[in-house]
């Protein structure tokens, strides 16, 4: 499995083929769909707009996982894409469910499909579920849909952040919550204010806060605010690899 080029996570797996459908201004400049244009053989049909398939090789690739990473899930598609059948989520539910020694981040801008399926899924500690909102206009409809999900941890990635957000009393209850803005040539313009609101009403709440980055031709530059960066992480994936570490497997830390 390939260590995730993605700065938030250890390792990246894709239970799903490089297809997705654009739903929101946040996809414009898709970074997932610009990479299946250079590899089309990883997205059913050769082409990226329209429906995932299911990889029946990423059961084995997960078997061989070592323990204690956190891997962020389907970085090329979208978990709870429409046109996915639930007996699919289920099964690859089933199989993350079977790795406790693993933490799986699920992010999606379909939390309200994630909230039509959820009683139909287990919804195991380990299992993180994440929206991304870019901005206000998305706020309410996908942070009100993560919350009402079942699932133990949640956060929201603010990425790419395309607007100035007015966090609320509801945003306190994510776990984690991620920054940045657009990258490549086609970036849109990104207020540094906008991430700096956000990273103070973290420090306020004690949300861990990661900001990925600023503008820039290339992903994670210009990576300050406020003249230093911040990497925060949950105490959840450190305690994972602490655990693991302990018992002799060779983990790459932050």
């Amino acid at each position: 499995m390939p260590t995730s080029k993605i700065s938030w996570t250890d390792e990246a797996i894709n239970f799903l083929t490089w297809n997705c459908n654009k739903v929101s201004p946040g996809c414009k400049n898709c970074y997932a769909q610009t990479h299946s244009r250079q590899y089309p053989q990883n997205s059913a049909g050769g082409d990226f707009l329209g429906a995932p398939q299911l990889r029946a090789n990423a059961f084995e690739e997960l078997r061989l996982t070592k323990p204690g990473k956190v891997l962020f899930v389907n970085t090329h598609s979208d978990t709870f894409h429409e046109s996915i059948p639930l007996d699919w989520t289920q099964r690859v539910f089933n199989h993350m469910n079977q790795r406790p020694d693993l933490i799986f981040l699920l992010l999606t801008k379909r939390p309200e499909v994630a909230l039509e399926h959820a009683p139909h899924l287990n919804w195991t500690d380990n299992i993180w579920l994440g929206t991304s909102i870019e901005s206000q206009d998305y706020y309410t409809p996908r942070l009100d849909a993560l919350l009402e999900t079942p699932a133990k941890h949640r956060f929201v990635s603010f990425e790419p952040l395309l607007g100035e957000i007015k966090p609320d009393a509801r945003l306190r209850l994510v776990d984690w919550i991620i920054t940045g803005a657009e990258s490549g040539e086609m970036r849109r313009p990104f207020g540094l204010q906008w991430a700096v609101d956000i990273q103070k009403f973290c420090q306020t709440n004690s949300i861990p806060f990661y900001h990925k980055q600023g503008s820039s031709l290339f992903p994670d530059q210009n990576r300050e605010l406020n003249g230093r960066e911040y990497r925060e992480r949950p105490m959840e994936f450190q305690l994972l690899h602490d655990q693991y570490k302990s018992k002799g497997e060779q983990l790459s830390l932050f």
